[in-house]
C-alpha cells in the first residue's frame, strides 16, 4: 500500500488490487480524502472595526465540503473565531470567502495556507491559520517579525548587483556569451 501527498496537500491512498485469473484481470482503485482544518479569529467590531459585525465564511467551489465551528479557545487580541474544516476531492485549489459587513471581504485559497504559516491581514482585523490559533503561533508571528526587521536593516541590492555578486561578471557586458 502506498500514500501519496498531493501538491495541494489532499491526502489519496490509492490502492490497486489485480487478481490474475486464466481469462480474467481486474484492476480495483480508490481514494480516500483526509480533512484539513483552519482558524479564523477576528477582532471584536469598534468604531475602527465596523466591518467585523459580521463575519461569514464560504467555500467558493461547489465540490468543496466546509463545515465551520465556532472556536472555543479565545486570545485577547482575538477573541472571536471559528475552526473550518474541509475536504476536497480534487486537484483544484479550494477556494474560501470571508464576506464581512459593510461590503467588505476578500478570498483565500488552502494553497495559500500551505505556502505560509498564516494569513494576517491586519488591517481588516482578521488573522487567519493553519497552524493554529493566535495564541498558538506566536513563535511563527515572532520569527516572521525578525526576518521581517533584519531585512530593513540591509542595503538592497538590486538583481544586477545580486548577479555582478554570484558570478563575478555585469550583464551588459560584450560578448558575455561566449565568457560563460
Amino acid at each position: 500500500m502506498r500514500h501519496y501527498l498531493l501538491r495541494n496537500a489532499i491526502r489519496v491512498k490509492p490502492v490497486r488490487s489485480v487478481f490474475l485469473l486464466p481469462l480474467l484481470v481486474f484492476v480495483t482503485t480508490h481514494a480516500v480524502w483526509a480533512a484539513e482544518t483552519f482558524t479564523v479569529q477576528w477582532r471584536n467590531t469598534s468604531p475602527e472595526f465596523p466591518w467585523l459585525s459580521q463575519v461569514e465564511l464560504r467555500s467558493v467551489n461547489e465540490n468543496v465540503s466546509l463545515k465551520p465551528e465556532k472556536l472555543r479557545q479565545n486570545s485577547p487580541e482575538y477573541p472571536n473565531g471559528l475552526r473550518a474544516t474541509f475536504t476536497n476531492p480534487g486537484d483544484d485549489p479550494a477556494w474560501f470567502r470571508v464576506k464581512l459587513g459593510l461590503g467588505y471581504g476578500f478570498a483565500f485559497s488552502d494553497r495559500m495556507l500551505e505556502q505560509h504559516p498564516y494569513l494576517w491581514v491586519r488591517d481588516l482585523g482578521l488573522y487567519i491559520s493553519r497552524s493554529g490559533t493566535w495564541s498558538e503561533t506566536g513563535t511563527q508571528r515572532a520569527e516572521a517579525a525578525n526576518q521581517v526587521s533584519r531585512s530593513l536593516n540591509e542595503p538592497f541590492v538590486s538583481c544586477a548587483q545580486k548577479y555582478f555578486q554570484w558570478t563575478g561578471l555585469r550583464e551588459y557586458e560584450p560578448k558575455l556569451d561566449q565568457r560563460i
